[in-house]
Parts: C-alpha cells; sequence; structure tokens
C-alpha cells in the first residue's frame, strides 16, 4: 500500500512541474477553429432565409404580373364590344358625332380630339445599285400629338331623346310586332302540314334557331323606353357608345407600282469607233537654230520659207476617249537661200549633176536663190486622246507620235530674174530614211451622223535628216485640212 501511495505521489509531482500554459502557435490554432466553426453557424441559418426571401418576391412578381395581363385582357374585351355596339347603333341613331354615354344617369359628354402629325425626320439609304435599277430604303419618323377637350356635361331631357327618335317608330314596333306574330302563325302551319306530308323521310332537328333581333328593333325598343320613362334610371356598362372622331373611313390606296426606270448605258464604249480620213494642205519647212542644210557657209546668209504641199490618208481608232491613228500621206519641203550676185564658194557638200556651166548662165545676174526641195514618203503612227467629244457637232482630240520617212526627191536648183530654175545637183549629207516627232491637235465638225470635216495642225522635229551630225536642226509646220467618214 505504502508503494502505491508512494508512486501516486511521485505522479502528482511530476503533473505538477509540468507547464500547463499551451503554446503561441497552438492558441492561434484554436481561435481559427472557433471562428470557422461560427462561421459556418452563421451560414447555416442566413442561406435557408435567403432562399425564403427570394422565392416570396417571386411569388409575388409573378402575382401581379398575371393580374395586370387579366386586366389588359379586361380592357381590350371591353374596347371591343364597344366599339360592336358603336358600329350597330350608329348607323340608325341620329347625329351619334357629339354623343357619348356614361355610367352615370342623366348625363353626357361631348369628347372632341385633335390630331396633330409632324415630320421629324426622313432618311434614305442606298442598298443595291446596278446597271438597271437604283433601290433606296427612305424611313420616315413622325411625331403624333392626339389632345382630348371634354365640354360641359348637361342633363338629359326626354325631349331630346324624342327629337333624335325618327317619327312613326311606335308604329313600326306595333306593325314589327303583329308581323312576328304573323310570321310565328305561319311558321306552325307550315310545320304541321310538313311533318304530316314528311313523316319518316325527314328527323326533327335537336336544335332551334333563336330567332335574333335586329339592328332596327333594338333602336325602336331603346327610343320607347325613352318615351315613356322619363328619366333613363340604368345603362348598362357594354352599352357604352364609344365614338372615337379620330377614326374616320380610310380609302383603300392603291399600291405602288414599280416602275422599271432604263438607263441609257452607254454599250458603245466597247465597240471601237473607226474612221477614214483623207486631208490636203500647206507646210513650211525651216531649221529652229536658223543655219544652213547644205553648207556651213551659208549660215549667215538670209532665208525664206516658200509653201509646200502635204497629202495624205489615215484611219483613226477611238475605244471612247483613247485612240490611235495610222496612214500614208507624201510631204514636199523646201528652203531658200539668198545668194544675191555671189555664187556658190564651197561645192563640198553638193552633188554637181549638170553640165551647164554656172559662172556663164548667173555672170549678170544680180538676185539669185539657192532652192532645196526635199520630199518624202512618210506612214504616221500617232497615240490620240479626245479632249472634247459629245453629243454636239463639235469635237476636239489631241495627238502625238512618230513619223517613218523614206526620202523621194533631194534638188538643189538656181533661181534668178533671167534664168526660170537651174538644176545644178543634190546634197550629199541628205539621208533615204527619216524619223519625225509630231505633235498635233486635231478639230471635227459633224455635216451628218457619218460624215464630217477635219483640220489639224501638225508640227514635225526631224530626227535623223543628214547621214552626218549635222549642226540644222529641222522642223516642219503643216496644215491637214479634209473629210472624213465614220464606219
Amino acid at each position: 500500500m505504502e508503494n502505491r501511495t508512494e508512486i501516486g505521489k511521485a505522479i502528482r509531482d511530476h503533473l505538477n512541474n509540468l507547464d500547463k500554459s499551451p503554446n503561441d502557435a497552438l492558441w492561434s490554432r484554436i481561435e481559427a477553429d472557433l471562428n470557422q466553426k461560427r462561421r459556418r453557424r452563421v451560414l447555416a441559418w442566413l442561406i435557408p432565409s435567403l432562399i425564403a426571401v427570394v422565392l416570396s418576391c417571386s411569388l409575388l412578381y409573378l402575382k401581379s404580373d398575371f393580374q395586370e395581363k387579366n386586366q389588359t385582357q379586361q380592357t381590350q374585351s371591353k374596347s371591343e364590344v364597344n366599339t360592336k355596339n358603336q358600329t350597330l347603333k350608329s348607323s340608325k341613331v341620329p347625329n351619334p358625332k357629339s354623343i357619348l354615354l356614361k355610367t352615370e344617369p342623366d348625363q353626357i359628354t361631348t369628347v372632341s380630339k385633335t390630331k396633330n402629325v409632324k415630320l421629324i425626320k426622313e432618311s434614305s439609304k442606298l442598298i443595291t445599285s446596278t446597271n438597271e435599277y437604283e433601290e433606296y430604303e427612305v424611313v420616315k419618323k413622325y411625331k403624333v400629338v392626339i389632345r382630348k377637350e371634354e365640354r360641359n356635361t348637361k342633363p338629359i331631357k326626354p325631349e331630346v331623346v324624342k327629337k333624335t327618335a325618327k317619327p312613326g317608330f311606335s308604329a313600326n314596333l306595333k306593325k314589327a310586332s303583329k308581323g312576328k306574330n304573323a310570321k310565328v302563325d305561319s311558321k306552325k302551319t307550315n310545320k304541321n302540314q310538313s311533318t304530316k306530308q314528311n313523316k319518316g323521310k325527314i328527323k326533327k332537328s335537336p336544335f332551334k334557331p333563336t330567332p335574333q333581333k335586329s339592328i332596327e328593333q333594338k333602336d325602336t325598343l331603346i327610343i320607347v323606353k325613352a318615351e315613356t320613362s322619363p328619366k333613363i334610371t340604368e345603362i348598362k356598362k357594354d352599352s357604352i357608345i364609344t365614338i372615337d372622331s379620330l377614326k374616320t373611313p380610310v380609302k383603300a390606296t392603291a399600291k405602288r407600282e414599280y416602275k422599271k426606270t432604263i438607263y441609257n448605258t452607254k454599250t458603245n464604249e466597247l465597240n471601237p469607233d473607226v474612221s477614214i480620213h483623207a486631208f490636203y494642205g500647206p507646210a513650211i519647212f525651216g531649221s529652229l537654230n536658223g543655219k544652213s542644210l547644205i553648207n556651213a557657209t551659208m549660215d549667215d546668209l538670209s532665208k525664206s520659207h516658200p509653201v509646200s504641199s502635204h497629202y495624205g490618208v489615215y484611219v483613226k481608232t477611238m475605244f471612247d476617249k483613247f485612240g490611235f491613228r495610222a496612214g500614208f500621206s507624201k510631204i514636199n519641203l523646201k528652203i531658200t537661200t539668198e545668194l544675191g550676185q555671189n555664187l556658190i564658194t564651197n561645192y563640198n557638200n553638193i552633188d554637181l549633176k549638170s553640165d551647164v556651166n554656172i559662172k556663164d548662165t548667173f555672170a549678170n545676174a544680180s538676185d539669185i536663190e539657192l532652192h532645196q526641195k526635199l520630199s518624202y514618203y512618210e506612214i504616221p503612227l500617232a497615240f490620240d486622246y479626245a479632249l472634247k467629244k459629245d453629243d454636239t457637232k463639235f469635237g476636239i482630240d489631241a495627238f502625238t507620235g512618230f513619223s517613218f520617212l523614206i526620202l523621194d526627191k533631194n534638188e538643189l536648183y538656181l533661181k534668178s530674174e533671167k534664168v526660170e530654175k537651174q538644176t545644178i545637183g543634190e546634197a550629199k549629207n541628205i539621208s533615204g530614211v527619216n524619223i519625225s516627232y509630231d505633235l498635233g491637235i486635231g478639230f471635227t465638225y459633224k455635216l451628218t451622223d457619218k460624215i464630217g470635216l477635219d483640220l489639224n495642225p501638225i508640227f514635225k522635229y526631224y530626227l535623223n535628216t543628214f547621214k552626218e551630225n549635222g549642226e540644222a536642226k529641222p522642223y516642219s509646220l503643216s496644215l491637214q485640212t479634209g473629210i472624213n467618214y465614220k464606219f
């Protein structure tokens, strides 16, 4: 026993010596666990309450929406009934435009409506565009304002109702009742006869059609009540006449027919305009720097430019405003050098082909002239552009290009007062093939659709006149006048 008590004391002393307070980390974990449990408890009652609130709100919303739909349906049905009653009673009741009945007895009100329509915005938009038509979308936005004006209410008097009723309605009512009874009696007799004759053939229909009161009978009944009773005591809501001053019979407008517009498309632009031209005109020849084409010793002498000729044919092809021309022509060029009393001193560039003694022939002459004549066969090729091309009779175009020239004549001859013409030879430095740069303007005038007149001033600058590099810069100006024919 003693051992046991000692062991117990030892354990108790040992436990007393232990550190009973836990660490800081352990306390922080304990606090975190406690906070999580509290949050879970909060969520446990918060989530069901939120769900209940949402369900109750949705139920209230659906209920209100359902009530609104029912109210709108009821109002629509009432408006339809009112319009039906209006159409039935407006055919017989005199002057229904200014009378409106209300649920309150002994009162009428007149309501006038004014309609104001204003165009706010109008816009058009291109949808499709083709060679045949263009389609636009036009949108118009209107502002419609309807104003209502109510007039003073007045008590209904029996005299007013009597005025509105047509005369002789009571007699018509009696006739209608008599006619009803007569018709019923005749129907009974006819039925008895038909049942006796056609027994076993025709079975009786289980349903009998209920006779409907006509519009005239309804109107007469209403008016009789107004005559007998001095005041209208009760008026049903279904029999209220609502007349809208804006509801006027709309005329049926005819549908707008689509008119196909035919546009004048220029289909002839793809097809070329081909025409042939024949011309004849004057031409002059010279040098831009004033130097002689024969010899450098004659550069300082005065020179003249006699008029020569230029003629030929060309074909012009035009694609709308662009085109080209090509042809064949001949151009004659002349230039004169004034020698005076002096004869030619240097014959280095002259090939003499005459046996005549020049000194003896022109010894006593005072005014001696040296003439140089050049003629070429020409093949012009030019690019053409129409500056003015329309339905009028006048047309203007510009052209530029090159001409290939083949030498035909190369002559040199002397002339004086006593001697008319004395050929001496030709210039040695003139090449047989020449090229010129051309620049011109063409004017045309249409006499008819096929025939017209031409006037073409042309400037030519010759690039390869000499065999060797010459100092002169030859040029020519010509004026082509002629006639054209269009195919």
